[in-house]
């Protein structure tokens, strides 16, 4: 019976332990080699385990000069029973196995649920330096955050992500060369590092996370390599000291204020591929002289060059359809626009704050393809003198030229068919305007302009165009029309609000007969040839200029009959 109960009891006990044993390790183990702690994670049990991986554990006040281990060896112990002593109590043996993995990670919260809120070398202020082996593959979230002494760090071509905040605050690390193994540098991955004056960034990158590289205040000079197809928003904000920049030719979008206060930065070069160009992506960046658009940037985002007080002009490419608010407000020293988007419909939304606010705009060339010029396109631009509107143009967007007091003439050609609401509206400097053949439609508000010194109007369409009843704020100017729709005009509201009708020669009537035939073309051959007086109707093309051009379109116009 006595020996019946040691039996039991032994057998219970074993059991136990056996199980303990199982629940404590868990498939994983602590070791430490040279200071440093690793995690190791194994599969099987006892004679069967094999170690697959071991990542950096949790290192508190780790200082000096660090080097990781490639591979670590974990003492894998467990008790076996052997039999019984002389009084039938079980007897177990200690029995030790050495199993030994890869180093391939830096632990985070990711590696494991066991472990979250582990961050490797986090706070470490002593800590110097670091040799990460080619083994490790990932350098995990905080890994090095706040190592405020850390000044040099060799990272392996084995890793292909440096996780979250891995590097942040990192104060005295002045350099760092990211391998050709990396893809993936996560958010915030190098935020904050001020004394990074230089990085070179491998050319199998893809991903350059949010704020990845702001507030790197002393880095210098940035190629950002062409793997490279995602750049986050905010990834290089403040990087104060910043004077030059290669953007990858691979990335499509420019994202929000990806290089917002990089006041020492003065070329930018857009590559080909960019499509959009997000909200206050250049930013406050004072120091911009100069910005070259690529060929396929279709929009550019709100504020985007919004504070650059130093760029002086700029040049909008064909291909832009939509130019957000305030995109180049507050650019005092922006005094010339080259504009040559074929078809931008909007230049902004919000009635207080449209692209070039702030501004001090003198000359704008439009180029010789653009059909519309988009609503609010020279908004308040009181230094603006003149405009020269190309033949191509179809549409005049609302408000386009909105409170441009300093524009004392205007030519609206031939080609031009709708004006929208305000688009000259506040134009108190204007003297005369002159619409094309072809305006059918005049827009609510275009001239309304309380000034006595709009003295001449000019509408060459046969046929009065559509006007609102707050089209005009003012009848006293005299208004010029084709003899032959005095009447037309004088009996449609509201043009016949207008005090002072007369009637002009039509473009193509050069010598005034009140017809179009073929001494019109012997009258305009002659009058370029003896360079004599310019008549009404000479400007046939309606271009503002008489050339040899005028005689073509005159001879056209003759013989397709109209």
């Amino acid at each position: 019976m006595k020996h019946l109960f040691f039996y039991i009891r032994s057998l219970v006990l074993t059991v136990l332990l056996i199980g303990s044993i199982q629940t404590a390790l868990g498939g994983s183990g602590i070791t430490t080699v040279d200071g440093v702690r690793y995690i190791v994670y194994f599969t099987g049990e006892k004679y069967n385990a094999v170690a697959d991986s071991a990542y950096v554990y949790y290192n508190e006040n780790v200082s000096g000069d660090v080097i990781i281990a490639s591979s670590v060896t974990y003492e894998y112990k467990w008790s076996e029973f052997v039999g019984y002593d002389e009084h039938n109590i079980p007897i177990y043996e200690t029995i030790t196995r050495y199993l030994t993995a890869p180093v391939i990670g830096i632990v985070d919260s990711y590696v494991s649920t066991n472990y979250t809120g582990y961050r490797a070398f986090k706070n470490s202020p002593n800590l110097l330096s670091v040799s990460i082996p080619n083994t490790v593959k990932y350098i995990g979230t905080s890994a090095f955050y706040s190592c405020i002494g850390l000044t040099g760090v060799n990272i392996g071509n084995g890793v292909i992500t440096i996780a979250n905040e891995a590097f942040a605050n990192c104060n005295n690390l002045t350099s760092v060369t990211i391998p050709n193994s990396v893809k993936y540098i996560r958010s915030k991955a190098f935020y904050r590092c001020i004394g990074m004056k230089n990085t070179n960034i491998g050319n199998s990158v893809t991903t350059i996370g949010e704020n990845a590289f702001s507030y790197c205040e002393n880095m210098e000079n940035l190629t950002i390599p062409n793997s490279v197809t995602t750049i986050g928003n905010g990834a290089f904000t403040y990087c104060t000291n910043l004077k030059s920049v290669t953007l990858s030719n691979s990335i499509t979008s420019i994202g929000q204020s990806v290089f917002a206060g990089c006041n020492s930065l003065t070329n930018v070069l857009i590559p080909n591929s960019v499509t959009s160009i997000g909200y206050s992506a250049f930013a406050n960046c004072s120091s911009l002289e100069s910005v070259v658009f690529g060929n396929s940037v279709m929009s550019i985002g709100q504020s985007a060059f919004a504070g650059c007080s130093s760029l002086t002009s700029i040049e909008i490419p064909s291909t832009v359809t939509n130019v957000g608010n305030g995109a180049f407000s507050g650019c005092p020293a922006l005094d010339t626009l080259y504009f040559n988007a074929i078809s931008c419909p909007y230049f902004a939304f919000n009635a207080y704050d449209y692209p070039f606010y702030k501004t001090n705009l003198s000359k704008i060339i439009i180029g010789d393809n653009v059909k519309i010029i988009p609503a609010h396109f020279a908004y308040y631009q009181d230094k603006l003198t003149s405009i020269l509107i190309p033949n191509s143009v179809i549409t005049i967007g609302e408000g386009a030229f909105e409170n441009c007091s300093g524009l004392q003439e205007i030519t609206i050609p031939n080609s031009v068919t709708n004006i929208g609401d305000n688009a000259f509206h506040g134009c108190s400097g204007l003297k005369s305007i002159t619409f094309g053949e072809s305006v059918n439609s005049i827009g609510k508000y275009a001239l309304w302009i309380f000034s006595s010194t709009l003295s001449n109007i000019t509408c060459l369409a046969t046929t009065p165009p559509n006007a609102d009843s707050k089209t005009f704020a003012m009848y006293t100017a005299t208004l010029h029309v084709p003899v032959g729709s005095i009447k037309a005009y004088q009996t449609t509201s509201p043009w016949s609000n207008f005090t002072n009708i007369v009637g002009i020669n039509e473009p193509g009537d050069v010598n005034g007969d009140g017809g179009i035939n073929i001494s019109d073309v012997t009258s305009l051959i002659d009058l370029l040839l003896s360079g004599g007086e310019i008549s009404a109707g000479a400007d046939v093309n309606g271009d503002g200029q008489v050339n040899i051009s005028d005689v073509t379109a005159l001879i056209d116009r003759l013989l397709s009959g109209n």
